[in-house]
């Protein structure tokens, strides 16, 4: 058996994602440190605007499309048809947020946005040669090519959006010591996800020949050459769309620095929402097959099977429990800050990954993050 494994992923969109990323992450810093270099360590910022970027693991997934044909595939020793279907595991994304602080109070108003994006696409061909070689009457050899096979491709896209609006109050200044904070929030959360794929699979598992006779060539010589070809195609189109209460909770203690406006602080925090929206799946797929029979140099005797297309457009009404939290370091400037940390977020049964059937899966984000923060006013 001889297997050709060939797969492609769609380094076009992630180099653009980087480039991006590369662009926004220089202009903070640039920001970041003209404000550091302008800052007034006396004075107490009123409005704070942050950027930054992330690199999220997403789990949750989807059903793989497997018709009945890709058992037959398994069955003969070649790579399962789902393997190619693996989700990206990663988006690149970046967030942004303005937070306004009313002077003589410790009252805060803020409004956030975190977005993630990611594409991918794979093409994997496995086969297992099966060709005979029968004699040519004069000593020679003629080679009757055929062989057993499965194709793949697959292409991916994703999108995340989290927006919030927050009413918050620090309730615990000084409570982990000097220079702490404990900040609780009351707010509006909104979130959209959305993806889309595409698979097209192809494959002959059952090619052979059957041998017979042959004038000047013999009794038992393969005289036939047999295919049974597949084809499957299937487009998904999957969102959900919520909005709902939420409740955090961030807190900040100073761990180095000796100024009150200098300082490395470790900084945590949680969030809980209840999303209330509407799920939707949009599933089209269709499934063919050819049958062939002849001599290994004349094909004759092919049948064709009518497609056999099928769709199913699901819609429910949902509730969508979310938690997360976060944790970090960051060095705070009299009018700046930088932060580095770990975020998660879940977003339990949120989409309808299923195929022929509604299959709820959760949204998982969880990865590294960092932030520039530029305060003004004051």
């Amino acid at each position: 058996m001889s297997e050709l494994i060939n797969i492609r992923e769609n380094n076009t969109a992630f180099r653009r994602h980087l480039l991006v990323t590369a662009s926004a992450l220089a202009l903070i810093v640039y920001v970041a440190t003209t404000a550091i270099a302008n800052a007034e360590e006396d004075s107490r910022p009123t409005v704070w605007i942050e950027l930054g970027a992330d690199l999220m693991h997403v789990d949750g997934g989807e059903q793989r499309y497997m018709p009945k044909f890709a058992d037959d595939v398994i069955a003969i020793g070649l790579p399962s048809p789902a393997i190619p279907q693996r989700l990206p595991r990663y988006d690149i994304g970046g967030e942004a947020s303005v937070i306004f602080n009313p002077e003589g109070t410790d009252w805060s108003f803020s409004a956030a946005l975190l977005y993630g994006r990611v594409n991918g696409s794979k093409h994997a061909h496995h086969a297992a040669d099966i060709a005979k070689y029968i004699s040519n009457g004069t000593g020679g050899l003629i080679s009757l090519p055929a062989a057993r096979y499965s194709d793949v491709t697959f292409r991916h896209n994703e999108s995340h959006a989290v927006l919030d609006f927050k009413v918050g109050k620090d309730v615990g200044l000084g409570l982990f010591g000097n220079g702490s904070s404990s900040h609780w929030s009351l707010g509006v959360r909104f979130a959209q996800f959305s993806s889309r794929s595409k698979v097209s699979l192809a494959g002959d598992p059952d090619a052979h020949f059957e041998n017979g006779y042959i004038p000047g060539m013999g009794t038992d010589v393969p005289k036939y050459k047999v295919l049974h070809a597949y084809r499957g195609n299937a487009q998904s189109t999957r969102s959900f769309t919520g909005i709902g209460p939420a409740l955090s909770w961030d807190a900040s203690a100073r761990i180095a620095g000796g100024h009150e406006s200098t300082a490395l602080n470790f900084d945590w925090g949680m969030n809980a929402a209840i999303l209330f929206g509407r799920q939707k799946a949009a599933i089209h797929q269709q499934t063919g097959e050819y049958y062939l029979k002849g001599l290994p140099f004349l094909h004759y005797q092919m049948t064709t099977f009518a497609p056999v297309p099928a769709a199913d457009n699901r819609s429910r009404s949902v509730i969508v429990p979310n938690i997360g939290g976060f944790a970090g370091l960051s060095y705070r400037f009299p009018n700046a800050k930088l932060s580095l940390g770990y975020r998660a977020d879940f977003f339990f049964n949120a989409m309808d990954g299923g195929q022929a059937t509604r299959d709820t899966r959760d949204r998982l984000f969880h990865g590294p993050f960092a932030t520039v923060s530029i305060g003004l006013g004051g």
